[in-house]
């Protein structure tokens, strides 16, 4: 089951548990850094609401 970053309410706001963004929302991450994890996290959760919020900017025109 993918996680839905932007359908399920609160999910904008997961925050980073570690790393160089550690306390930041998803949300407010670089693109760059999005990337990052989508290609390099092995925690499978993480990777996939990274995956969903960049698809999301993307979609939105809003991927920098």
């Amino acid at each position: 089951m993918s996680i839905r970053l932007h359908d399920v309410p609160g999910d904008e706001d997961f925050v980073m548990p570690w790393g160089k963004y550690e306390g930041q929302e998803m949300g407010e991450l670089p693109s760059g850094y999005l990337v990052w994890l989508i290609e390099n996290c092995s925690d499978d959760a993480i990777r996939d609401l990274a995956q969903e919020e960049w698809e999301w900017r993307r979609d939105s025109n809003l991927a920098r």
